[in-house]
């Protein structure tokens, strides 16, 4: 297995570990895989990481494209002051004099086909997959590497509320002592010394 498989079997790992279920009491609606799923939808890193292997993947159209044949057309139109010849003059005959214009208009096409290129366009082809390989396991990492950032945020915020939770639970509690004790001081079933040990 691969740098790319074990980061995604350690991805689902921490997924199905209980961070994909809301956590209760928690302030936040979101789950890790909403979390994760809105980050690989808009961060940065993996929108840039999905248009360079958009891009690589073009390449190989265009790798391929060298294997067709070359089609050129070509037309152009010239005005000039004077009328001038417009068309081929082989010979030159006084009974039939050429054709003037001020205008000449000219049209080529041609059509090419490369036979043998010595493997250039196969070596092209070939650079263009793997840029294109290159480019998914990059898209891939960057998308790994977004998922393991949320998670760990994810986590970390999940503790923080959980810490903060129960030291407010704990504050509760020693307020309620603190109470107790300053009603049974009060009705003299306690000493002072209850109160200040529950402070």
């Amino acid at each position: 297995m691969n740098v790319h498989g074990n980061r995604a079997l350690g991805i689902g790992w921490l997924l199905l570990t209980g961070l994909a279920l809301p956590r209760p009491g928690l302030a936040q609606s979101w789950s890790a895989v909403d979390a994760a799923r809105e980050a690989l939808s808009n961060h940065p890193v993996v929108v840039q990481a999905r248009a360079t292997t958009r891009a690589a993947r073009s390449g190989i159209d265009m790798a391929r494209s060298a294997y067709f044949p070359n089609l050129r057309l070509g037309a152009s139109l010239v005005r000039f002051e004077e009328p001038m010849v417009v068309a081929p003059l082989h010979a030159f005959n006084p009974m039939a004099p050429p054709l003037f214009d001020d205008a000449l208009v000219r049209s080529q096409a041609g059509l090419g086909y490369t036979l043998f290129d010595g493997g250039v366009r196969m070596g092209g082809l070939s650079a263009a997959r793997a840029q294109a390989t290159g480019a998914d396991a990059l898209g891939t990492a960057a998308e790994a590497d977004v998922i393991i950032a949320v998670v760990e945020a994810y986590v970390g915020t999940a503790a923080a509320a959980e810490v903060v939770e129960a030291s407010q639970r704990r504050r509760r509690a020693l307020e309620a002592e603190v109470a107790r004790a300053e009603q049974a001081f009060a009705a003299g079933a306690a000493p002072q010394v209850e109160i200040l040990r529950a402070r």
